[in-house]
């Protein structure tokens, strides 16, 4: 399947493109065997918009895929297609296993250039681009509870492939984002990803310069931009953090993949189980009910062991989610184990066949 998309590739309230395309798109290379390429043409940023990217969709065969996992569905399936999925087994991350750290960062060019016009300012590059890298990394060591030599790819220099900048052109938007990716083992590959809002007052001076008019004298100017550094610097520490909680709580995906998995889950055929951080989003929440009335599949959120009682409340209009106690197989504490009996969906029919179109269906089922 080839697809090209249009519109904002890295804008706020949504996973930026990077997170998509490095870190979701190997959860579901392990989880359904499904390549997903990515190929960006333009990047769209808030509130212009404008990207455009080519994405490409194939079934893994077990000679080709890079995993190497004996739990990677195309290791154990033969079929042409992807459909129906397999269950999506993703459990809890193991301890004491290396971890693998690279950070995905996207910028204006006059920020991060490793070279440039004159190169007058390429230190000053360097040295931006040196304290973003830090500040992500030294937020995911701190936040993680794991010691600093458990991961690899702390060092800048180290290996390109740890960090990558991407530049941009253009002077009346500044935008951005921050990537983390963390491989915990064969199986688990962990993210955090967000996008860069510049301060709006400065955005605003930029409109009116287009516009003619006079803005602030330069040293105003220099110090917005300054300002509007370190806020990328900061948001680089949330972002390691974040990933950090993740690592901390030994969860299988990060709360990203988990909101975008519980479609795959509610398609795919059998039971599937996927272990997150507690507690989980009201937005993975919401997908839950919503994909259990389009689809008629069934989801139990499982609390991890010291949270089973602080947690029991009524669910009466949850749909067909329920709450199961520790009995039943509860993950460890701080963790939530979402299970799903999935309706087995294949390329043109849902389970009960009540249309020749699996789009028609989830959209005649939900309307």
């Amino acid at each position: 399947m080839r697809l090209r998309l249009r519109g904002g590739t890295d804008v706020p309230f949504a996973p930026p493109l990077d997170y998509l395309s490095r870190v979701f798109a190997e959860t579901l290379l392990r989880a359904c065997g499904a390549i997903v390429a990515v190929d960006v043409k333009r990047r769209g940023f808030y509130p212009r918009g404008g990207g455009e990217v080519d994405v490409t969709i194939e079934r893994c065969p077990a000679s080709r895929c890079w995993c190497s996992s004996e739990s990677c569905p195309a290791s154990r399936c033969s079929r042409p297609s992807l459909l129906p999925l397999e269950p999506i087994v993703v459990g809890e991350r193991e301890r004491r296993r290396k971890i693998r750290l690279s950070v995905d960062v996207v910028a204006p060019r006059r920020w991060i250039a490793a070279r440039g016009p004159g190169d007058g300012d390429a230190r000053e590059r360097d040295r931006f681009r040196r304290e973003i890298f830090d500040a992500a990394i030294d937020a995911v060591v701190d936040a993680s509870g794991e010691p600093r030599d458990a991961f690899v790819g702390l060092d800048l220099d180290a290996r390109e492939e740890r960090a990558r900048f991407e530049e941009w052109e253009g002077d009346d938007v500044v935008g951005g984002a921050v990537t983390l990716r963390a491989r915990a083992d064969p199986d688990v590959t962990l993210g955090a990803s967000t996008p860069f809002e510049p301060p709006r007052d400065k955005t605003q001076n930029r409109k009116k310069a287009k516009a003619g008019e006079k803005t602030e004298e330069e040293e105003e100017e220099e110090e917005e931009e300054t300002d509007a550094k370190r806020a990328f610097i900061e948001l680089a520490k949330r972002t390691g953090e974040r990933l950090g909680a993740s690592l901390r709580a030994g969860a299988g995906v990060d709360a990203n993949a988990l909101d975008q998995l519980v479609v795959f889950m509610a398609l795919a055929r059998g039971t599937s189980r996927v272990v997150a951080a507690s507690p989980i989003s009201l937005h993975a929440l919401t997908a839950m009910d919503v994909a259990s009335k389009a689809t008629g599949a069934t989801f139990r959120v499982i609390e991890g062991r010291e949270r089973e009682r602080e947690r029991e409340r009524d669910d009466a209009g949850a749909g067909e989610r329920k709450r199961k106690s520790d009995d039943d197989g509860a993950p460890s504490p701080g963790l939530v184990a979402v299970e799903c009996d999935g309706v087995g969906a294949g390329g043109r029919r849902l389970r009960d066949g009540s249309s020749s179109s699996l789009v028609e269906s989830l959209i005649n089922k939900s309307s």
